[in-house]
């Protein structure tokens, strides 16, 4: 028989706050022209929204307000990306990529 997986208890609340520091972190880091590395907020975001989908938050509109806000933040800081990053590119060309809310997205399959 298998044994079940121990999946640590995840505070939603407190990794919102966590996600919302870093982004902040990292929008401060490339204003002052510093490099920044976004893997590891990469990972706890989608841990976060899988989490969110696979269990029933306490206060869902809690929840997803502060996914809002996450959501909000991070397309922010593709936009300082965009920003800060675009000058690389040939003259005109500014990169189009698909903003947080696209990446996070439910499908058919999710429900």
């Amino acid at each position: 028989m298998m044994q079940p997986v121990n999946r640590p208890e995840i505070d939603v609340e407190q990794e919102v706050r966590k996600i919302a520091s870093v982004v902040a972190t990292a929008r401060r880091l490339l204003a002052d022209g510093k490099m920044i590395d976004l893997s590891a907020l990469e990972e706890k975001v989608r841990v976060l929204f899988d989490v969110i989908r696979r269990e029933t938050p306490s206060d869902p509109e809690k929840v997803r307000v502060s996914m809002e806000t996450i959501i909000a933040d991070l397309d922010q800081l593709a936009d300082d990306l965009r920003h800060r990053f675009g000058a690389m590119l040939p003259e005109g060309e500014m990169p189009q990529a698909p903003h947080v809310t696209a990446a996070y997205r439910r499908t058919s399959e999710d429900t």
